[in-house]
């Protein structure tokens, strides 16, 4: 009997360890939800996967952090707005534009605003035709790795012309932000 209950233990213990638990921490796929993957129209062989854009700007009178960059049919803008009283001092602030999944990290993190950020951020060039455009929504996922979608003004999902726009996007504090499905 001790025989069978330790080869049951072994068994189940040897399944468990097997199953596919990725998306506990891997942040490309996190619970049901995953970032979604650009998948360029005409691939480039460019090395750079992320493209990082950096601004001080002072927290009590407020400024912008544009960026953007274009390769061959592949292309980004965006701009962050920060607010004068948003927050204390001068911040080097950043945003690295990932160019293999559609999101956006911003540093510091984590970092809290008094008054929240408004992002504007399009991406033009993704092959979105094996995309149902209704399951596209445009957020964060928390520390609990529960997606959360974002307040914005607009959204817009356009797969014949390969284009994602989001306007006047909330950010209260930074993470990564980007559109899953």
């Amino acid at each position: 009997m001790k025989k069978f209950l330790l080869s049951s233990l072994l068994f189940v213990l040897l399944i468990a360890g097997c199953s596919d638990n990725s998306y506990i921490n891997n942040p490309e796929t996190q619970g049901v939800k995953s970032w979604l993957q650009i998948q360029k129209i005409n691939s480039d062989n460019s090395l750079e996967k992320s493209f990082t854009f950096s601004e001080v700007i002072d927290g009590s009178e407020g400024g912008k952090l544009v960026f953007s960059k274009e390769k061959k049919n592949f292309a980004f803008e965006g701009s962050l707005k920060i607010y004068a009283g948003a927050y204390d001092g001068n911040e080097t602030i950043s945003a690295k534009v990932d160019t293999k999944n559609a999101y956006i990290d911003f540093a510091p993190s984590p970092f809290t605003f008094n008054i929240p950020a408004k992002l504007n951020f399009e991406l033009s060039g993704v092959d979105l035709s094996n995309t149902n455009a209704d399951d596209i929504q445009f957020g964060y996922f928390d520390a609990q790795n529960n997606f959360v979608p974002a307040q914005y003004k607009e959204m817009s999902v356009n797969p014949d012309e390969g284009k994602l726009s989001v306007k006047g996007v909330k950010i209260d504090h930074f993470s990564r932000y980007g559109w899953t499905r």
